[in-house]
């Protein structure tokens, strides 16, 4: 009961509180963690390109495309009115995915001897690692070219989908691309063209192309241009200017390779399913010193849980020049 005793116990307790992590400590490492994932803003390019979409359950999936009906024929007088043919339907399926880490046996004593703040880097590394996983399941569909599951067809098919060209970076090759994406004409129609929904708004390259495509999404105003002998036309160099957004995909590796991609919210081509819409990945701590590791090795682990899942909808809104 002496002074120095309380002081003493009072110490213990100190340490043993901050060993345990318990209830309020994990809440306070799920919250970084949340911090954390919104402190990596390059990887958020996702949503440019693909939308997300919320189920409840990890059962499949099913997103309906429906066709549509041709033109309306004329109708003479006294005659009856045709029979319209019905439309068709065509399914996108898709099931969750569960991903995750756990990070083992973080023991006590590391716990009250780290100095340098390693311990507290846990969630941030856990939060990018997370974020980094969703941004690439994304990108990686349009660099693998996955297939198309509607038709068991690559995404980027010059037959079927008429969608990939061999046009470097250029002016004409972006132009070229978009009179593709405006001509494709709706799923289970041959006349109904998709003309201004479908345009190019995004434009996705490696790296290595930047300093072109900069030139040509956000062009200076000096510029001199030359006409060839034989031709009075010429690119217009202010073509896409303020029309374009550009996301540098920095893993990217092939130089050669672009893709261009139509306005997510007037057509998507890509979703991303979230269980119950929750867009973040969730931390937990063991949080009882009664049971398991924590009672025989004064050790905790740290878990992180993300629930989702990627789709190609529809080919429709990209193009890509190789």
């Amino acid at each position: 009961d002496s002074a120095e005793g309380k002081r003493v116990k009072k110490s213990y307790e100190a340490l043993f509180q901050v060993s345990s992590l318990g209830e309020i400590a994990a809440d306070r490492l799920h919250k970084r963690m949340i911090v954390n994932y919104d402190s990596f803003p390059q990887y958020d390019d996702w949503k440019k390109i693909a939308k997300a979409m919320d189920v409840d359950d990890y059962l499949t999936h099913r997103f309906i495309m429906t066709g549509g009906y041709t033109n309306l024929p004329v109708v003479s007088e006294g005659t009856a009115y045709p029979e319209a043919t019905h439309f068709t339907d065509a399914e996108a399926t898709v099931s969750l995915q569960k991903r995750g880490w756990i990070v083992p046996q973080i023991t006590r004593e590391l716990i009250i001897n780290d100095k340098l703040g390693a311990i507290r880097r846990v969630p941030l590394e856990l939060a990018r690692a997370a974020k980094r996983t969703l941004y690439q399941e994304v990108f990686n569909i349009l660099r693998d070219n996955s297939t198309y599951t509607l038709d068991s067809v690559a995404l980027f098919h010059a037959g079927t989908h008429v969608n990939t060209g061999t046009t470097p970076m250029s002016i004409a090759g972006l132009s070229a691309a978009n009179l593709a994406m405006r001509s494709q004409t709706r799923y289970g129609s041959t006349s109904d063209v998709l003309g201004e929904q479908n345009k190019l708004t995004t434009v996705v390259i490696p790296n290595e192309i930047e300093g072109v495509t900069a030139r040509i999404a956000n062009p200076s105003d000096n510029i001199i241009t030359t006409l060839t002998a034989d031709s009075d036309t010429d690119n217009d160099p202010l073509r896409w200017k303020g029309k374009l957004q550009v996301v540098v995909v920095d893993y990217y590796t092939d130089a050669s390779e672009h893709y261009c991609v139509a306005d997510v919210n007037q057509q998507a081509g890509i979703g991303v399913v979230f269980l119950g819409g929750n867009q973040e990945p969730e931390l937990f701590v063991q949080a009882n010193e009664n049971q398991g590791e924590m009672f025989s090795m004064d050790v905790q682990n740290v878990k992180i849980r993300f629930e989702f899942n990627v789709v190609i909808l529809d080919y429709r809104p990209f193009y890509r020049q190789t």
